[in-house]
Protein backbone atom coordinates (compact mmCIF):
# COMPACT_ATOMS: atom_id res chain seq x y z
CA UNK A 1 0.00 0.00 0.00
CA UNK A 2 1.23 3.60 -0.60
CA UNK A 3 0.60 6.43 1.35
CA UNK A 4 1.08 9.98 1.63
CA UNK A 5 2.82 12.13 4.70
CA UNK A 6 1.48 15.13 4.85
CA UNK A 7 1.83 17.63 8.00
CA UNK A 8 -1.64 19.10 7.94
CA UNK A 9 -4.43 17.05 9.58
CA UNK A 10 -7.49 18.70 7.39
CA UNK A 11 -5.50 18.60 4.07
CA UNK A 12 -5.72 14.87 4.88
CA UNK A 13 -9.42 15.12 3.77
CA UNK A 14 -8.01 16.20 -0.01
CA UNK A 15 -5.23 13.12 -0.49
CA UNK A 16 -8.51 10.77 0.87
CA UNK A 17 -10.60 12.13 -1.58
CA UNK A 18 -7.63 10.62 -4.30
CA UNK A 19 -8.07 7.28 -2.93
CA UNK A 20 -4.47 7.39 -1.04
CA UNK A 21 -3.79 7.30 2.89
CA UNK A 22 -2.60 9.82 4.62
CA UNK A 23 -0.48 10.35 7.95
CA UNK A 24 1.16 13.07 9.64
CA UNK A 25 4.80 14.28 9.63
CA UNK A 26 7.48 16.65 9.63
CA UNK A 27 5.77 20.00 8.18
CA UNK A 28 8.71 20.24 5.24
CA UNK A 29 8.10 16.44 4.23
CA UNK A 30 5.28 16.25 1.54
CA UNK A 31 6.23 13.03 -0.37
CA UNK A 32 5.21 9.55 -1.72
CA UNK A 33 5.95 6.52 0.88
CA UNK A 34 6.17 3.19 0.88
CA UNK A 35 6.04 0.87 3.73
CA UNK A 36 3.93 3.13 6.46
CA UNK A 37 5.56 1.40 9.81
CA UNK A 38 3.00 0.03 12.06
CA UNK A 39 3.08 2.51 14.87
CA UNK A 40 2.56 5.33 12.49
CA UNK A 41 -1.09 7.03 12.79
CA UNK A 42 -1.87 6.58 8.62
CA UNK A 43 -5.61 6.26 7.86
CA UNK A 44 -5.73 2.92 5.75
CA UNK A 45 -8.28 3.73 2.82
CA UNK A 46 -8.44 0.75 0.23
CA UNK A 47 -6.59 1.92 -2.54
CA UNK A 48 -3.88 -0.84 -2.64
CA UNK A 49 -3.14 -0.46 -6.28
CA UNK A 50 -3.66 3.75 -6.38
CA UNK A 51 0.26 4.74 -7.69
CA UNK A 52 2.75 7.03 -6.13
CA UNK A 53 1.63 10.46 -5.23
CA UNK A 54 5.41 12.46 -5.63
CA UNK A 55 4.71 16.10 -4.90
CA UNK A 56 8.49 18.27 -3.56
CA UNK A 57 7.98 19.72 -0.38
CA UNK A 58 6.78 23.57 -0.67
CA UNK A 59 4.96 22.80 -4.02
CA UNK A 60 1.50 22.36 -2.36
CA UNK A 61 1.37 24.72 0.83
CA UNK A 62 -0.58 23.41 3.57
CA UNK A 63 -2.89 26.38 3.26
CA UNK A 64 -3.49 26.16 -0.61
CA UNK A 65 -4.57 22.39 0.11
CA UNK A 66 -6.96 23.78 2.48
CA UNK A 67 -8.13 26.23 0.43
CA UNK A 68 -9.45 23.36 -1.93
CA UNK A 69 -10.90 21.40 0.65
CA UNK A 70 -12.97 24.44 1.77
CA UNK A 71 -14.08 25.00 -2.01
CA UNK A 72 -15.22 21.09 -2.25
CA UNK A 73 -17.05 21.74 1.36
CA UNK A 74 -19.01 24.99 -0.41
CA UNK A 75 -19.97 23.28 -3.56
CA UNK A 76 -23.90 24.42 -4.29
CA UNK A 77 -26.12 21.72 -3.39
CA UNK A 78 -27.54 20.10 -6.23
CA UNK A 79 -31.66 18.76 -5.75
CA UNK A 80 -32.50 16.51 -8.77
CA UNK A 81 -36.08 16.42 -8.95
CA UNK A 82 -38.90 16.70 -5.94
CA UNK A 83 -40.34 20.32 -4.92
CA UNK A 84 -39.70 23.68 -4.88
CA UNK A 85 -41.64 25.85 -2.33
CA UNK A 86 -41.45 28.42 0.04
CA UNK A 87 -38.45 30.79 -0.40
CA UNK A 88 -34.73 30.53 -1.05
CA UNK A 89 -32.44 31.65 1.23
CA UNK A 90 -29.01 30.20 -0.11
CA UNK A 91 -28.01 28.86 -3.41
CA UNK A 92 -28.93 25.84 -4.74
CA UNK A 93 -29.05 23.87 -8.20
CA UNK A 94 -32.35 22.12 -9.61
CA UNK A 95 -32.43 19.64 -12.15
CA UNK A 96 -34.61 17.03 -13.62
CA UNK A 97 -38.39 16.79 -13.07
CA UNK A 98 -39.20 19.82 -10.38
CA UNK A 99 -42.68 20.68 -9.00
CA UNK A 100 -43.53 24.60 -8.18
CA UNK A 101 -45.64 24.76 -5.22
CA UNK A 102 -47.15 27.86 -3.93
CA UNK A 103 -45.56 31.22 -4.07
CA UNK A 104 -42.15 30.93 -4.64
CA UNK A 105 -39.40 33.51 -3.81
CA UNK A 106 -35.51 33.97 -4.75
CA UNK A 107 -34.07 36.03 -1.32
CA UNK A 108 -31.70 38.28 -2.42
CA UNK A 109 -28.30 37.44 -1.52
CA UNK A 110 -29.34 34.12 -3.27
CA UNK A 111 -28.63 32.18 -6.57
CA UNK A 112 -30.91 29.83 -7.77
CA UNK A 113 -29.15 27.70 -10.76
CA UNK A 114 -31.75 25.52 -13.24
CA UNK A 115 -29.65 23.29 -15.54
CA UNK A 116 -29.90 22.55 -18.62
CA UNK A 117 -33.41 19.57 -19.38
CA UNK A 118 -34.83 20.54 -16.20
CA UNK A 119 -38.60 20.60 -16.22
CA UNK A 120 -40.79 22.54 -13.85
CA UNK A 121 -44.31 21.72 -13.46
CA UNK A 122 -46.08 24.67 -11.50
CA UNK A 123 -48.64 23.74 -9.61
CA UNK A 124 -52.70 25.76 -10.04
CA UNK A 125 -51.82 29.81 -9.12
CA UNK A 126 -47.87 28.65 -7.96
CA UNK A 127 -45.38 31.66 -9.15
CA UNK A 128 -41.87 32.45 -8.92
CA UNK A 129 -40.58 35.97 -7.80
CA UNK A 130 -36.91 36.70 -8.01
CA UNK A 131 -35.02 39.37 -6.21
CA UNK A 132 -32.22 37.60 -5.82
CA UNK A 133 -30.14 35.73 -9.02
CA UNK A 134 -32.06 33.16 -11.05
CA UNK A 135 -29.71 31.51 -13.64
CA UNK A 136 -31.34 29.46 -16.28
CA UNK A 137 -28.69 27.13 -18.33
CA UNK A 138 -30.88 25.59 -21.46
CA UNK A 139 -28.84 24.20 -24.16
CA UNK A 140 -30.56 24.13 -27.76
CA UNK A 141 -31.69 20.39 -27.62
CA UNK A 142 -32.18 20.50 -23.66
CA UNK A 143 -34.44 23.89 -22.43
CA UNK A 144 -35.61 24.58 -19.39
CA UNK A 145 -39.21 24.68 -19.46
CA UNK A 146 -41.91 26.17 -17.32
CA UNK A 147 -45.56 24.20 -17.77
CA UNK A 148 -48.75 24.21 -15.49
CA UNK A 149 -49.68 20.86 -14.83
CA UNK A 150 -52.52 19.24 -16.76
CA UNK A 151 -55.79 21.53 -16.88
CA UNK A 152 -54.08 23.89 -14.83
CA UNK A 153 -52.41 26.99 -14.62
CA UNK A 154 -49.35 29.55 -13.02
CA UNK A 155 -49.23 33.06 -12.03
CA UNK A 156 -46.06 32.94 -13.99
CA UNK A 157 -42.10 34.63 -13.47
CA UNK A 158 -40.81 37.87 -12.32
CA UNK A 159 -37.92 39.49 -11.76
CA UNK A 160 -38.05 42.02 -8.97
CA UNK A 161 -36.43 45.11 -8.36
CA UNK A 162 -32.99 44.41 -7.50
CA UNK A 163 -33.18 40.82 -8.73
CA UNK A 164 -31.56 39.05 -11.82
CA UNK A 165 -31.99 36.95 -14.21
CA UNK A 166 -29.53 35.62 -16.69
CA UNK A 167 -31.05 33.02 -18.84
CA UNK A 168 -30.61 30.48 -22.14
CA UNK A 169 -33.15 28.43 -23.84
CA UNK A 170 -36.17 29.23 -21.26
CA UNK A 171 -39.99 27.86 -22.72
CA UNK A 172 -42.73 28.89 -19.95
CA UNK A 173 -46.69 28.37 -21.08
CA UNK A 174 -49.94 27.92 -19.01
CA UNK A 175 -48.92 31.35 -17.43
CA UNK A 176 -51.93 33.46 -16.80
CA UNK A 177 -49.48 36.21 -15.75
CA UNK A 178 -46.78 37.48 -17.75
CA UNK A 179 -42.93 37.50 -17.28
CA UNK A 180 -42.68 40.43 -15.43
CA UNK A 181 -39.56 42.16 -15.70
CA UNK A 182 -40.24 45.41 -12.40
CA UNK A 183 -38.40 48.88 -12.35
CA UNK A 184 -34.75 48.20 -11.33
CA UNK A 185 -34.69 44.13 -12.33
CA UNK A 186 -31.62 43.23 -14.66
CA UNK A 187 -32.19 40.74 -16.96
CA UNK A 188 -30.95 39.19 -19.72
CA UNK A 189 -32.65 35.99 -22.05
CA UNK A 190 -31.11 34.19 -24.96
CA UNK A 191 -33.21 31.69 -26.86
CA UNK A 192 -36.86 32.06 -25.05
CA UNK A 193 -40.14 30.91 -26.16
CA UNK A 194 -43.34 31.62 -24.71
CA UNK A 195 -46.62 30.56 -25.46
CA UNK A 196 -49.81 32.69 -23.90
CA UNK A 197 -53.11 31.58 -23.07
CA UNK A 198 -54.94 35.41 -23.84
CA UNK A 199 -53.40 38.06 -21.94
CA UNK A 200 -49.71 39.78 -21.91
CA UNK A 201 -46.62 37.58 -22.90
CA UNK A 202 -44.27 40.43 -21.44
CA UNK A 203 -44.38 42.99 -19.00
CA UNK A 204 -40.79 45.15 -19.21
CA UNK A 205 -40.62 47.76 -16.68
CA UNK A 206 -37.00 47.37 -16.74
CA UNK A 207 -34.23 47.71 -19.50
CA UNK A 208 -32.63 43.89 -20.84
CA UNK A 209 -32.02 42.12 -23.94
CA UNK A 210 -34.13 39.42 -25.20
CA UNK A 211 -32.70 37.67 -28.56
CA UNK A 212 -33.59 34.37 -30.24
CA UNK A 213 -37.13 34.31 -28.98
CA UNK A 214 -40.56 33.24 -30.20
CA UNK A 215 -43.78 34.96 -29.07
CA UNK A 216 -46.68 33.53 -29.37
CA UNK A 217 -50.45 34.81 -28.91
CA UNK A 218 -53.56 32.80 -27.80
CA UNK A 219 -54.96 33.24 -31.67
CA UNK A 220 -58.73 34.52 -30.80
CA UNK A 221 -58.38 33.81 -27.48
CA UNK A 222 -56.12 36.82 -26.74
CA UNK A 223 -57.53 39.40 -24.85
CA UNK A 224 -55.02 41.77 -24.34
CA UNK A 225 -51.88 43.24 -25.81
CA UNK A 226 -48.94 40.95 -26.07
CA UNK A 227 -45.98 42.86 -24.71
CA UNK A 228 -46.03 45.92 -22.96
CA UNK A 229 -43.07 48.28 -22.14
CA UNK A 230 -43.19 50.93 -19.73
CA UNK A 231 -40.33 53.57 -19.33
CA UNK A 232 -37.85 51.01 -20.03
CA UNK A 233 -35.01 50.55 -22.91
CA UNK A 234 -35.29 46.69 -23.81
CA UNK A 235 -33.55 45.52 -26.60
CA UNK A 236 -35.46 42.97 -28.85
CA UNK A 237 -33.50 41.27 -31.19
CA UNK A 238 -34.03 38.33 -33.67
CA UNK A 239 -37.99 37.91 -32.22
CA UNK A 240 -41.11 36.10 -33.99
CA UNK A 241 -44.13 37.44 -32.74
CA UNK A 242 -47.37 36.53 -34.20
CA UNK A 243 -50.44 34.24 -33.25
CA UNK A 244 -52.66 37.35 -31.93
CA UNK A 245 -55.39 38.53 -33.50
CA UNK A 246 -56.59 41.95 -35.27
CA UNK A 247 -58.15 43.12 -32.24
CA UNK A 248 -55.10 44.06 -30.00
CA UNK A 249 -51.60 45.03 -30.74
CA UNK A 250 -48.95 43.11 -30.72
CA UNK A 251 -45.78 45.79 -28.77
CA UNK A 252 -47.46 48.33 -26.89
CA UNK A 253 -44.71 50.94 -25.74
CA UNK A 254 -45.66 53.22 -22.95
CA UNK A 255 -44.08 56.21 -21.04
CA UNK A 256 -41.93 59.42 -22.37
CA UNK A 257 -38.70 57.96 -21.00
CA UNK A 258 -38.84 54.40 -22.72
CA UNK A 259 -36.34 53.89 -26.00
CA UNK A 260 -36.57 50.33 -26.95
CA UNK A 261 -34.39 48.69 -29.76
CA UNK A 262 -36.39 46.20 -32.03
CA UNK A 263 -34.11 44.87 -34.43
CA UNK A 264 -34.54 42.08 -36.65
CA UNK A 265 -38.47 41.06 -36.13
CA UNK A 266 -40.95 39.41 -37.29
CA UNK A 267 -44.72 40.51 -36.53
CA UNK A 268 -48.11 39.23 -37.62
CA UNK A 269 -51.69 38.79 -37.20
CA UNK A 270 -52.54 41.87 -34.50
CA UNK A 271 -53.72 44.74 -35.01
CA UNK A 272 -51.33 46.80 -34.56
CA UNK A 273 -47.35 45.00 -35.15
CA UNK A 274 -45.97 48.41 -32.79
CA UNK A 275 -47.98 51.07 -31.18
CA UNK A 276 -46.75 53.80 -29.50
CA UNK A 277 -47.97 55.56 -27.26
CA UNK A 278 -45.06 57.49 -26.18
CA UNK A 279 -40.82 56.98 -26.12
CA UNK A 280 -38.61 58.78 -27.62
CA UNK A 281 -35.77 57.79 -29.81
CA UNK A 282 -37.45 54.15 -30.63
CA UNK A 283 -35.67 52.23 -33.23
CA UNK A 284 -37.10 50.07 -35.57
CA UNK A 285 -34.45 47.57 -37.64
CA UNK A 286 -34.21 44.87 -39.89
CA UNK A 287 -37.66 44.26 -39.26
CA UNK A 288 -40.90 42.79 -41.27
CA UNK A 289 -44.38 43.47 -40.60
CA UNK A 290 -47.07 41.79 -42.08
CA UNK A 291 -50.70 40.76 -42.66
CA UNK A 292 -51.48 43.98 -39.97
CA UNK A 293 -54.05 46.46 -39.89
CA UNK A 294 -51.16 49.07 -38.74
CA UNK A 295 -47.59 48.08 -39.58
CA UNK A 296 -46.80 51.09 -36.52
CA UNK A 297 -49.51 53.44 -35.12
CA UNK A 298 -46.69 56.14 -33.81
CA UNK A 299 -49.53 58.20 -31.88
CA UNK A 300 -47.02 60.10 -29.23
CA UNK A 301 -43.41 58.22 -30.27
CA UNK A 302 -40.39 61.54 -30.63
CA UNK A 303 -37.88 60.91 -32.60
CA UNK A 304 -38.86 57.30 -34.19
CA UNK A 305 -37.08 55.61 -36.92
CA UNK A 306 -37.53 52.94 -38.91
CA UNK A 307 -34.81 51.38 -41.31
CA UNK A 308 -34.40 48.97 -43.78
CA UNK A 309 -37.27 47.14 -42.49
CA UNK A 310 -40.50 45.56 -44.84
CA UNK A 311 -43.92 46.32 -44.93
CA UNK A 312 -46.20 44.26 -46.74
CA UNK A 313 -49.91 43.17 -46.82
CA UNK A 314 -50.89 45.69 -43.87
CA UNK A 315 -53.85 48.26 -44.21
CA UNK A 316 -51.91 50.91 -42.99
CA UNK A 317 -47.82 51.16 -42.96
CA UNK A 318 -47.75 54.23 -40.37
CA UNK A 319 -50.25 55.75 -39.31
CA UNK A 320 -52.45 58.17 -36.28
CA UNK A 321 -49.35 60.10 -35.78
CA UNK A 322 -51.42 61.98 -33.28
CA UNK A 323 -48.12 64.40 -32.37
CA UNK A 324 -45.33 61.48 -32.47
CA UNK A 325 -42.56 62.22 -35.34
CA UNK A 326 -41.12 59.51 -37.46
CA UNK A 327 -38.31 58.97 -40.14
CA UNK A 328 -38.18 56.38 -42.53
CA UNK A 329 -35.00 54.99 -44.15
CA UNK A 330 -34.50 52.43 -47.08
CA UNK A 331 -38.11 50.44 -45.94
CA UNK A 332 -40.16 48.85 -48.12
CA UNK A 333 -43.96 48.57 -48.46
CA UNK A 334 -46.77 47.20 -50.81
CA UNK A 335 -48.44 49.88 -49.95
CA UNK A 336 -48.22 53.92 -49.64
CA UNK A 337 -46.32 54.89 -46.11
CA UNK A 338 -48.02 57.52 -44.26
CA UNK A 339 -52.14 57.73 -44.01
CA UNK A 340 -53.07 61.34 -43.83
CA UNK A 341 -52.07 61.95 -40.30
CA UNK A 342 -48.76 61.17 -41.12
CA UNK A 343 -48.63 63.19 -44.34
CA UNK A 344 -45.76 65.49 -43.26
CA UNK A 345 -43.67 63.05 -41.84
CA UNK A 346 -40.57 61.71 -43.76
CA UNK A 347 -39.30 58.93 -45.76
CA UNK A 348 -35.80 58.94 -47.56
CA UNK A 349 -33.81 56.14 -50.02
CA UNK A 350 -37.38 54.11 -50.34
CA UNK A 351 -36.51 50.09 -50.84
CA UNK A 352 -37.84 49.06 -54.23
CA UNK A 353 -37.38 45.63 -53.16
CA UNK A 354 -37.90 43.48 -50.00
CA UNK A 355 -34.92 43.27 -48.51
CA UNK A 356 -32.87 40.15 -47.66
CA UNK A 357 -31.69 39.06 -44.29
CA UNK A 358 -34.58 40.80 -42.44
CA UNK A 359 -36.71 39.34 -39.35
CA UNK A 360 -35.29 36.43 -37.96
CA UNK A 361 -34.04 34.71 -41.14
CA UNK A 362 -30.10 35.64 -40.31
Amino acid sequence: MRCVRISNPVSTLFLLALGACATSGSPADVQGLADVPADSSAVDVPAEDAPAIDVPAGDIPAGDVDAVVADLASEVPLQVGGTLAGTVATDLRLSGAVTLAGAVAVDPGATLTLEAGTTVTAGTGASLAVAGVLVVEGGSGTPVSFAPAAGGSWQGLSVEAGGTLTASNLAISGFTAPFTAKAGAAWTIDGFQAQGTGGLLLDLRSSGHLTHAALHGAGAGQTTDSVAILDASPVLSYVLADGANRGNDFFRVDGDTSAPVFDHVDVSTAHCGFHFNGGTGIRVTSTVAHDLAYGIMVLQAQDLQVSGSDFTMDDVVVGICGGGTVALSDVYADKVLFDASCADQSSTTPAAAPHAGVGVGN
